[in-house]
């Protein structure tokens, strides 16, 4: 059974609500490239932690000189974040990819597995990493250019509104790439040329469907800060009490109050932004849906 086109961008944005309100399952899949990502990240710290061991270092500086040192702990630190970007990357559009075909077996009337979505999206493997490999540097050598203008130019505002319009072209011209890969099965050159016509048929409900759905997000938004403002409140508010216990205990407590309450609030801004990821990934798939659907 066909699913009712909506008709205006609070339409898209509702259905797109809907999908995840009805099978919640589908956030383990930005979850756990979270956890991928992190632990990547936690390998990179600890590898390049063993590779710059101190001890090595000094009887390396001894014989080679400071300068050969830093030349080695530069050395690998690139090689580390290159790597990290690289995986990093194509973990983040894999998971986008399994969202998106899971997101279109529902609008299709087929309703697919998460298992099922992630068998489907393994056929395009190396599709999907050479993506993810060339969005992310585009986007890079952007961010490089911009970063050399910065040290020849300074923040002048011209430049800084130029590289900023190029970097959110780049963004929105891409926005349909994965559906048109994944579902029409299309070439990169051609993903990017079919995503670039979508959008510019869409741009509107899709600029402002993302802004609504970000702002019926903001009250989870407001509700993670509030741990960390009441934890300053009550150092302000009451330090001769956290005072007084500090010493009973023998602890540091207003250290440990507002670390507490940082990381919760930081673990739920984590958590809203999985689900704003997982929400435009459902979102870009519904608009691409009723685009195809018009067309055909």
């Amino acid at each position: 059974m066909e699913e009712k086109t909506p008709k205006n961008y609070q339409e898209f944005v509702e259905k797109t609500f809907s999908f995840l309100r009805k099978d919640k399952k589908i956030l383990l899949v930005p979850f756990i490239s979270f956890l991928v990502i992190i632990f990547l990240l936690i390998l990179f710290i600890v590898l390049l932690y063993f590779f710059t061991d101190i001890r090595f270092l000094l009887t390396y500086a001894k014989e080679f000189g400071k300068e050969a040192v830093m030349g080695k702990v530069f050395g690998y630190t690139i090689l580390g974040l290159i790597f990290l970007y690289t995986i990093g990357s194509f973990v983040n559009v894999f998971a986008n990819a399994i969202l998106i075909r899971w997101s279109y077996s529902k609008l299709s009337g087929k309703t697919l597995t998460i298992r099922q979505s992630l068998k489907g999206t393994l056929k395009h493997t190396k599709k999907l990493f050479i993506w993810g490999l060339s969005w992310g540097l585009v986007s890079l050598i952007l961010n490089l250019i911009r970063g050399e203008y910065r040290k020849r130019a300074g923040q002048a505002v011209p430049t800084e509104i130029g590289f900023s319009f190029l970097g959110i072209t780049w963004t929105f011209a891409t926005y349909f790439v994965l559906p048109v890969l994944l579902i029409e099965n299309k070439d990169i050159k051609q993903a990017i040329a079919r995503s670039v016509l979508i959008f510019s048929k869409t741009w509107v409900k899709n600029i402002v469907g993302q802004f609504s759905i970000g702002f019926r997000l903001l009250p989870w938004i407001i509700l993670a800060v509030m741990p960390t403002i009441l934890a300053i409140a009550t150092i302000f508010a009451a330090p001769d009490f956290l005072i007084n216990l500090e010493r009973t205990l023998n602890i540091g407590v207003p250290m440990i109050l507002l670390s507490s309450a940082f990381g919760l609030t930081i673990i739920i801004i984590a958590m809203v932004g999985l689900v704003f990821l997982a929400l435009q990934q459902i979102f870009f798939t519904v608009i691409y849906y009723y685009s195809e659907s018009a067309q055909s």
